[in-house]
C-alpha cells in the first residue's frame, strides 16, 4: 500500500511558513536506486496533481545513486519529464558529490566504494570486484569510469543545484548551519551537516528548512525544519512532502 500518512511531530508547533499564491511544491527525499519506488511516486504525485491549475513543481533532494540497484534507472528516469506539467528542480547530494570528485580525484574513491559507489557502479556496468581499494586499483577503476559513464548523465549530475528556495521555504540536501545566514552557506554543510543542525532546538531561522540526508523511521516536523530521508533503499519508504500556502502533507510509496 501507498499513499497518506502522518507524520512524527515535535511538542513545539512548526512555524508558519507559507508558499506564493497558486504554487504547489512536491520535495523528494533520498531515493538512492530505488527506481521501482520513484516510479510509484511520480504516479502518486501525478494523480495528486492532476486536478491542480497552478505552478507545480517538485523538489528533488538529491542523494538519487548508490545503494539501491538501479542508480543508472534513476538518473535516466529523472532526465525524463514529469507527468502532470510539474517543473522538476534537481539539488545535488552528498552522494553524486563524492562520484563527481572520484572523476578527478582518488580522495573520495575509497569512501565512496564503502557508502554505496559499488551498487552504482555496477548499475553501469561496471563491477569492481572485492578487495582493498589500494591506489593502483582506483586509478584503474577512474580511467574506466571516465570512459564508460554516459556523459549526459555526467552533465546531468554537475547541473543540479545545491539550494533552492520558494517562499518561506529553503530546500538543501543535509540542511543549513544554525546561525550562518542562509546566503553565507557553505556547500560542506548544505551537502554533509548532521550534528549542530539536527539536534539545534533554536529559534531564529530566516526560513523552514527541507531536507534528507540523515534517515528517520519516520518524516520530522520540527519549528524550523522537515526531514525527509525515510531509507527508502532500505525501508521501502520514498517520501515527498506537499507545501502549498501554509499547509503541509505528505505522499509515501511502500513496498507492501
Amino acid at each position: 500500500m501507498f499513499g497518506w500518512f502522518k507524520p512524527k511531530t515535535s511538542s513545539t508547533p512548526p512555524r508558519q511558513a507559507s508558499l506564493p499564491a497558486n504554487t504547489r511544491v512536491y520535495a523528494i527525499g533520498d531515493i538512492h536506486g530505488r527506481l521501482d519506488l520513484l516510479n510509484k511516486l511520480i504516479d502518486l504525485m501525478a494523480a495528486d496533481a492532476a486536478n491542480y491549475n497552478g505552478e507545480k513543481i517538485a523538489v528533488f533532494l538529491g542523494d538519487y545513486i548508490d545503494r539501491g540497484p538501479e542508480s543508472k534507472g534513476v538518473i535516466s528516469r529523472l532526465m525524463q519529464p514529469l507527468p502532470a506539467n510539474i517543473r522538476p528542480v534537481f539539488l545535488l547530494g552528498n552522494h553524486e558529490w563524492a562520484m563527481l570528485q572520484f572523476f578527478h580525484s582518488l580522495e573520495t574513491g575509497a569512501g565512496w566504494m564503502v557508502y554505496g559507489g559499488m551498487e552504482t557502479l555496477k548499475s553501469y556496468g561496471i563491477p569492481m570486484q572485492p578487495g582493498k581499494a589500494t591506489p593502483e586499483r582506483l586509478t584503474e577503476l577512474q580511467q574506466t569510469l571516465k570512459e564508460r559513464f554516459p556523459p549526459d548523465h555526467r552533465e546531468w549530475l554537475k547541473n543540479c543545484l545545491i539550494h533552492f528556495e520558494i517562499g518561506d521555504y529553503y530546500f538543501a540536501h543535509a540542511g543549513v548551519r544554525p546561525g550562518v545566514p542562509l546566503n553565507e552557506q557553505t556547500d560542506t554543510d548544505r551537502l554533509w551537516i548532521r550534528q549542530g543542525f539536527l539536534d539545534w532546538r533554536g529559534s531564529g531561522l530566516e526560513k523552514m528548512i527541507v531536507h534528507g540526508h540523515t534517515i528517520s523511521p519516520e518524516v520530522e516536523v520540527l519549528p524550523h525544519r522537515i526531514g525527509i530521508d525515510t531509507g527508502a533503499y532500505a525501508s521501502g519508504k520514498l517520501t515527498a512532502v506537499v507545501l502549498e500556502g501554509t499547509n503541509c502533507r505528505f505522499l509515501q510509496t511502500s513496498d507492501t
